[in-house]
């Protein structure tokens, strides 16, 4: 599991105690890398100004995959999947591609594997 920055830090702290259980339990297991607040706040500035529109609320999410080069973002959040899939947003970034999004389906099961396995998370 990849996160950071200023908002979704936020979000996180407001979330269920369940979901914060499970990422303990991650971080516990060394399966949590934490990226800078800074370079991420910055890229999700950067995404505001490029995509203006009131409904991108989800532009944390966006600047996580650009500062990690994550392959895919486990989402049912339709709202954040239009600029996920979006590859003018990611264009910009070098070395960065569109994520394949991860939302349950059984035929989804094949992005869980090392392919998929960034380097930020093999360190």
């Amino acid at each position: 599991m990849i996160y950071g920055g200023t908002k979704y830090n936020v979000q996180l702290g407001k979330v269920r105690r369940e979901i914060l259980g499970l990422v303990k339990e991650l971080s516990k297991a060394r399966k949590t890398v934490v990226m800078p607040a800074k370079r991420v706040d910055q890229i999700a500035a950067e995404l505001k100004i490029r995509f203006p529109e009131q409904e991108f609320d989800d532009e944390h999410i966006v600047a996580i995959v650009i500062a990690s080069k994550c392959r895919v973002v486990c989402t049912y959040d339709k709202g954040a999947m239009k600029y996920l899939r979006d590859p003018d947003v990611f264009r910009p970034y070098a070395g960065v591609k569109r994520p394949s999004i991860y939302s349950g389906a059984k035929s989804h099961s094949k992005l869980c594997c090392d392919k998929h396995v960034v380097d930020v998370c093999r360190a």
